[in-house]
């Protein structure tokens, strides 16, 4: 889930190459909170665009903090299901096994 939020994100922002947080619309809180946390300004880019920069300097701050304050642990086939159903919003995939998830993954 923090990665669909992370990819709407950069749908909007990440080919920006100066931007203000004030100015971010939507943006949302576990974003906002990690800009925070790690007392990160507004920032002006020359040759990379703002999703390249935080790509090479953010991704593995950003997914310790979100993990840590947002997405508590959760078992793998939980999480595996979750993701599941992002791409499949209508299905149930609660009764599949171990065995018929990773199989389920392995064809899509």
């Amino acid at each position: 889930e923090m990665f669909v939020t992370l990819r709407r994100f950069f749908t909007q922002y990440g080919k920006l190459r100066k931007l203000k947080i004030a100015d971010w619309r939507d943006c949302p809180d576990c974003l906002r909170d990690y800009f925070k946390s790690a007392d990160f300004t507004d920032c002006d880019l020359r040759k990379e665009t703002f999703a390249d920069f935080f790509a090479a300097h953010h991704m593995t701050a950003y997914t310790n903090f979100v993990r840590r304050v947002y997405y508590p642990d959760t078992e793998v086939l939980a999480a595996a299901h979750t993701l599941l159903r992002l791409t499949v919003p209508d299905a149930d995939f609660g009764h599949l096994s171990v065995r018929d998830t990773v199989r389920l993954w392995r064809n899509s």
